[in-house]
């Protein structure tokens, strides 16, 4: 019987994709796509896993490297009304980061750290990337509230944390930190106290190749690097460290702007995660880094979605620029990803390729708002596996419905640009 129920739910994926092409805007019929119900094999030396997270609450993405070095981006924590995000994953009998530091314990087993992390590293201060206050608890020594980065520091060890603001925050003023209120408050005092701690805290580093680097064998890979390339208004020449300066300090427009991302390479393979920049000034709001960051990652293999591909995000210049094999969106609401984003990502007149889309998980009201394109996006936890000498890839997507983390797509191995 299950045998059966797998093989009608192939047919009826495969219809749905082969609707999907009639449209230039959408993507091509793969006949690589295989659905299993199995577990994905395990870490090993040499490959590089990155797992985006679907926790229904913010953004959280962990990364092993090559060598088993171990990387958290972001750790967001966020909640909304009940009809507009989508549910807590797997359920809500524990907080957001009780799932994740089980998940991270799970995927490190082959480590034998028991989930330590080498690196936690914030793209910027929004609450669904570094926790808000609506749920928080004490920690055990009463000096902050748990919540987003501060409870997942509690729950698995982190050497280094990095973010955009250490150790003043004051940039581009005071006066902005002091308006996010207690969440900063709290998250201040949280630094702090590893401070206090003698652990490593650090300020984001745009143009450096350096602040993130391999701990356990670093001489074993030597074609692999994590560049810093844009954030706090900064984007790297793409020439040595040197930077240069997109906006000064009163020109920002909130704290997406100000986001700080990263470029992944190994070998043949280039990954992005951008954190929340934007390309589209749609309101008013947004300024464009997006068209600033392009031709300094041009043909990447996956991008991580900026603003979870929502409506001011994911503008022409940034996708013709990139032109992925994937893309992953971290989505929570019911405007991720945005309807246009979405046509923008999926578009053949953009560039011609094959493409996938992935996401956390979409609400079933953006569902009916997205239409056709919707039905493309396959959701989960997104894990991006890069083979020894990052010369080939494949993805999976991963049940968050429950703690068995089963393969439910996955797609053929994927040659790296």
């Amino acid at each position: 019987m299950i045998r059966i129920m797998m093989l009608f739910q192939t047919v009826i994926l495969a219809a749905l994709m082969a609707m999907g092409c009639d449209s230039e805007e959408n993507v091509n019929v793969d006949e690589q796509v295989e659905e299993q119900d199995v577990a994905i094999p395990d870490w090993e030396l040499g490959y590089m896993d990155i797992h985006q997270i679907s926790t229904g609450c913010g953004d959280v993405a962990f990364a092993i490297l090559p060598d088993g070095t171990t990387m958290l981006i972001d750790a967001g924590e966020s909640y909304g009304a009940i009809d507009a995000v989508i549910p807590p994953r797997p359920n809500s009998s524990l907080r957001p980061m009780e799932w994740v530091a089980r998940y991270i314990k799970h995927f490190s087993e082959p480590l034998g750290t028991n989930g330590a992390l080498d690196y936690a590293f914030l793209t910027h201060m929004d609450g669904d990337h570094i926790g808000t206050m609506d749920k928080a608890t004490t920690s055990s020594n009463g000096k902050y509230k748990l919540t987003g980065i501060t409870h997942i520091a509690s729950l698995v060890d982190v050497e280094t944390l990095v973010d955009r603001g250490y150790p003043d925050y004051n940039y581009p003023s005071d006066s902005w930190f002091e308006s996010w209120g207690e969440i900063m408050t709290n998250y201040k005092a949280f630094v702090q106290e590893r401070d206090a701690q003698g652990k490593k805290n650090e300020r984001f580093a745009v143009g450096s190749n350096t602040q993130f680097r391999l701990k356990k064998n670093a001489g074993a890979y030597p074609d692999f690097e994590i560049r810093n390339i844009v954030g706090n208004g900064e984007v790297w020449t793409g020439e040595g460290t040197s930077v240069r300066k997109v906006f000064e300090a009163q020109q920002f427009k909130g704290e997406n702007s100000l986001s700080c991302g990263i470029h992944i390479h190994y070998g043949d393979f280039d990954y992005i995660t951008l954190g929340d920049i934007q390309g589209v000034n749609n309101s008013g709001g947004a300024m464009d880094m997006e068209t600033e960051v392009a031709p300094l990652v041009e043909d990447m293999d996956v991008v991580n979605a900026n603003h979870h591909a929502y409506s001011d995000a994911m503008n022409e210049t940034f996708i013709k620029a990139t032109r992925p094999k994937a893309f992953v969106i971290p989505s929570r609401d019911n405007f991720h990803p945005s309807a246009a984003p979405l046509a923008r990502m999926l578009s053949k007149d953009l560039y011609p390729d094959y493409r996938y889309v992935f996401a956390t998980g979409i609400t079933d009201k953006n569902l009916v708002t997205l239409g056709d394109n919707g039905k493309l996006v396959r959701n989960g936890h997104i894990v991006v596996r890069i083979y020894d000498g990052g010369k080939e890839f494949r993805i999976f997507v991963l049940d968050d419905s429950e703690e068995s983390y089963k393969v439910i797509y996955q797609t053929g191995v994927l040659s790296a640009l």
